[in-house]
């Protein structure tokens, strides 16, 4: 796409910076408020630095292509050790989110315990010296591994829909930023913050009643 196509703000979006200038200029047309900018636009850097680390970290997740190699991966011991199995924890607390909650509907399933609590006690079991995990928890383990490996066999390598991000905190500390460094009243201030949130690439909601939402106490 090109510049023109993507408006104004693209390049600035893409190359992690703020559009200090203009987000000033913006800022500066609520004058009856008495913004001082700078917090603000601190504000906005930091948000928008956090945005872009969250999006980055979910293009690296590994895709349902790799889950196989994954679980491969992670080799089960006949008779673990309290190292091994601490090893192990750290093996499966690694995956990716959908594959240890897979993981967990599995276990249930097989001896109604969740990955957290077997850890638990396989590494309960394996604390006094030369002691190891019991055989059971080994087989139940090891075998919710392996059937997650033959399922993945029906499962297509294709990309799943990307997780949104959620815009809530993000748009609440903006607005903090503005109710704290101005005179502005606080609905104004919401519709401020997310004005000036897509002046910086972010998605922010539009319309009062949406905005509200974002700012009930129950999220």
């Amino acid at each position: 796409m090109t510049k023109k196509k993507t408006g104004a703000f693209h390049g600035a979006w893409m190359n992690g910076t703020v559009p200090a200038d203009l987000l000033r200029q913006r800022l500066g047309a609520e004058r009856s408020a008495k913004i001082n900018p700078a917090p603000i636009i601190a504000t906005l850097s930091r948000q928008m630095e956090l945005w872009r680390f969250n999006l980055q970290r979910q293009d690296a997740d590994p895709q349902p292509a790799q889950w196989v190699d994954l679980l491969h991966a992670i080799k089960v011991p006949d008779t673990p050790n309290f190292r091994d199995v601490d090893t192990l924890r750290a093996q499966v607390e690694a995956l990716p989110v959908r594959v240890a909650g897979v993981l967990n509907e599995v276990l249930f399933k097989r001896a109604e315990i969740g990955r957290v609590a077997l850890f638990e006690r396989m590494m309960r079991d394996a604390t006094p010296r030369n002691a190891t995990a019991s055989p059971a928890d080994v087989v139940l383990l090891r075998g919710a591994l392996v059937d997650m490996i033959e399922s993945l066999r029906y499962v297509r390598g294709r990309r799943g829909p990307k997780l949104k991000q959620d815009i809530g905190p993000v748009l609440r500390a903006v607005h903090a930023a503005i109710v704290t460094n101005s005179r502005m009243a606080d609905v104004p201030a919401r519709e401020l913050a997310a004005d000036l949130l897509v002046m910086c690439g972010i998605p922010a909601p539009k319309g009062r009643s949406r905005l509200s939402e974002l700012f009930s106490p129950a999220r």
